[in-house]
């Protein structure tokens, strides 16, 4: 058998692993980073470029023209619901982001073709939303970084930051709708127990959507099952009704609840609480 017959095998075996597909380190790497605004998950999947001793805007960037927003593919926003930035509005989707840079605020846009490379093919009219971010100073940053910063109930900024500055915006994903919506499933279950009564009850508190609704959901929840803490939630929206009495008169108990249950601090902030809501109703 010659050397070539002997050969002919092998090939058969190598070929296949040259024929498979590569997987190697990227001088960009891939990341993602997801967060919760209000009910909304809002989820950001991006490459990120280092500075490598170069000047990024107006040099690596340029200003006033159309970047990718990272390296690599487009940089993709997903949300499950419809956010709110600066006065238009992004429904439920995937979005490419582009950006455009420039001295003093960046030009924003969320289009709807998330297969580009880059910008390659970008078209106008395939965007959705396009809005203006204001810039600020930023604490040195090698790498490129998308971020969510200053959350609030339902608010967060959104941040793309590189070099000494970033940009923002302003996302507001509203939950109210959504959040009455749940309370009124989960209430209309037979089984639901009192954990869902206090959940309403501090929901429509801390929304300001209703101290009536929210004391009878508080009620309901202690009816169920009287524990330390809901006794407390119920004694708050009485006192936020001006009724210091019962307010007064439900804090001693969930005092001696929380003493009762071991949780000293608790006790000692419904002993303040007492003791104000008591001077508030005249000492009765």
């Amino acid at each position: 058998m010659t050397m070539k017959h002997l050969l002919a095998p092998l090939a058969f075996l190598v070929l296949p692993l040259f024929g498979s597909a590569q997987e190697l380190p990227l001088p960009s790497p891939n990341a993602t980073v997801k967060q919760r605004i209000g009910m909304t998950d809002v989820t950001i999947t991006y490459s990120r470029p280092s500075m490598k001793g170069r000047p990024i805007f107006g040099n690596l960037v340029p200003y006033g023209e159309m970047w990718r927003t990272g390296a690599n593919g487009c940089t993709i926003l997903s949300t499950t619901g419809t956010l709110a930035i600066n006065d238009g509005k992004l429904p439920a989707g995937d979005y490419a982001v582009f950006t455009v840079p420039s001295e003093g605020g960046w030009k924003v846009i969320f289009n709807s073709n998330t297969k580009l490379w880059g910008t390659d093919g970008y078209k106008p009219e395939e965007d959705v939303l396009s809005v203006q971010a204001p810039t600020r100073d930023a604490p040195m940053t090698e790498t490129f970084t998308i971020g969510f910063d200053n959350l609030e109930m339902d608010k967060a900024e959104l941040v793309f930051r590189w070099e000494k500055q970033e940009a923002y915006l302003t996302i507001v994903a509203d939950a109210t709708e959504l959040g009455m919506a749940s309370i009124k499933t989960a209430l209309a279950d037979p089984k639901a127990g009192y954990g869902a009564y206090s959940k309403a009850a501090r929901f429509y508190m801390d929304r300001g959507l209703g101290a009536k609704e929210a004391l009878g959901y508080a009620e309901k929840s202690v009816k169920l099952t009287k524990k330390y803490w809901n006794t407390f939630q119920l004694a708050e929206i009485q006192a936020s009704l001006g009724l210091y009495g019962e307010a007064a008169a439900n804090a001693r108990e969930a005092m001696a609840l929380a003493t009762e249950a071991g949780d000293q601090s608790a006790a000692k902030e419904y002993e303040a609480k007492f003791n104000e809501w008591t001077a508030q109703g005249g000492g009765k």
